[in-house]
């Protein structure tokens, strides 16, 4: 019938989303509805920026195979947003600012490979290495100094830092 042609030349972008929201929907059990509705608007605006994210990817010629699926993308953000604390008061930036412009890279999906008989060391986001806040140098007690985690780094130390570890 006419109706259901109507319906599903107008409505499919809906029906996408609602199914995209609903892949991987954040459950909690509460009987509030505003924290059910506050949960699935915010399960809406991860799904709206992974969009986004693939549209622009899309016209950046990124491969498919090297964009985040909406799993991936959304554990990294999960990771951004856990680990990036911003202070209440913004602080003076420190060093000497950058001399190159600002260039925005599409975050890379796929890690390193791994060599045999390698240990696989959890670096922390771009995002979070360069936000300039709260990192601290702490110093080890370890009889043995350790390994720098930089990937042609051979040099060893006891300083490390508080957040990126």
């Amino acid at each position: 019938p006419e109706v259901i042609q109507l319906y599903n030349t107008n409505m499919g972008g809906v029906d996408k989303h609602d199914q995209l929201v609903s892949y991987y929907r954040t459950f909690l059990k509460s009987k509030k509805w505003t924290l059910r509705m506050l949960f699935h608007v915010f399960d809406m605006t991860v799904v709206n920026c992974w969009l986004e994210y693939k549209r622009d990817a899309a016209n950046l010629d990124v491969l498919e195979k090297d964009t985040m699926d909406l799993l991936h993308f959304k554990q990294r953000l999960a990771e951004s947003l856990m680990l990036v604390c911003l202070p209440i008061s913004p602080g003076r930036k420190r060093g000497r600012p950058s001399s190159s412009p600002l260039q925005e890279k599409l975050p890379q999906s796929t890690p390193a490979p791994i060599r045999k008989n390698q240990t696989v060391d959890r670096t922390p986001l771009e995002e979070v290495k360069k936000d300039g806040y709260y990192h601290y140098p702490l110093y080890d007690d370890r009889k043995e100094a350790i390994r720098c985690k930089k990937v042609d780094c051979k040099g060893r130390t006891h300083v490390y830092c508080s957040k990126c570890q």
